[in-house]
């Protein structure tokens, strides 16, 4: 009779257990529920608003190019066998800061995307994008008329994105009556210039970071789009150079201007110093005071 009602009792404190943990697994599962996985094939691109700070300086904005493509990512790209990545090109919007872009089906629960460049390569585990920079500059027009050298990119959980820019510019005002033919510019501290960077979207910034011990150079070489641009002696020539954010010059910069003299046929060069430490800010402008090469 004793032996009943033990047994008795053990049954009915094993079903009242597990009664309990089926609740407990039911709550849980409605309190954490797996994510949806989404599937995409346009996306739906802004740029900045311009009345953010972390917008570019004196009410530049980048607009989208009509030439303008997007590299798409999502936490589900397999590096190995390249998936779920690929190119958009722009649909509408050109010359505006919102645009439409499409292209081959990703899918996902977090995308993300790139413009300008190619991703070379990524840790989705840790939301880290390998990006090649290409250090460029912009001869004789505002940043927004050629915005699309600034790299960005946008993290989302759908096929809305908020593109935020990676790099910063130091602008140039040079006077003279030759030829610009290129400029050098080079960290009075030996700065090294990396070649590739390392693009971190695990937090709300993107954060930039640096391998400055596989690739990298002493100091970077821009020249004008068609290699030659006319100095003038009353109007400035503004020069832009892009350069990635973070990037420090504890002495300053030195630009090196590469002129041609037609009059005497010679190659006259000229160097502009600055002994101030600059770090360069995303989606800032750095601006320097013009000067002559004479």
């Amino acid at each position: 009779m004793n032996m009943k009602k033990i047994y008795f009792c053990l049954t009915a404190i094993l079903f009242i257990t597990a009664g309990c943990s089926n609740d407990e697994l039911a709550n849980n599962g409605a309190k954490y529920p797996v994510a949806q996985k989404n599937t995409i094939t346009t996306i739906n691109a802004t740029t900045e608003d311009a009345n953010t700070r972390t917008t570019l300086v004196d009410g530049h904005k980048v607009v989208w190019h009509e030439d303008d493509m997007i590299n798409v990512l999502s936490n589900e790209s397999d590096y190995d066998e390249w998936t779920n990545y690929g190119n958009y090109f722009i649909n509408s919007g050109v010359g505006t800061t919102s645009a439409t872009f499409s292209g081959e089906e990703i899918s996902g629960n977090t995308f993300y995307a790139f413009s300008p460049g190619s991703i070379e390569e990524w840790d989705v585990a840790k939301e880290q994008f390998n990006l090649y920079w290409n250090y460029s500059a912009v001869f004789g027009d505002e940043p927004e008329e050629n915005s699309h050298v600034i790299p960005m990119a946008a993290k989302s959980s759908d096929n809305n994105m908020q593109f935020k820019q990676l790099g910063g510019l130091l602008h140039f005002q040079i006077k003279g009556s030759a030829q610009l033919t290129g400029v050098y510019l080079r960290g009075n501290n030996n700065e090294r210039f990396p070649d590739y960077i390392t693009i971190d979207l695990s937090s709300e910034e993107p954060a930039l970071i640096f391998n400055l011990e596989e690739s990298y150079q002493d100091e970077i070489y821009c020249e004008p789009e068609n290699y030659v641009q006319m100095l003038s002696k009353t109007e400035p020539l503004d020069v832009y150079i892009l350069l990635p954010a973070g990037m420090a010059f504890s002495k300053g910069v030195t630009l090196v201007v590469k002129t041609y003299d037609i009059d005497n046929n010679s190659w006259p060069i000229f160097e502009k110093s600055t002994n101030q430490p600059i770090t360069i800010s995303r989606a800032k402008v750095t601006h320097f005071t013009a000067f002559e090469t004479e």
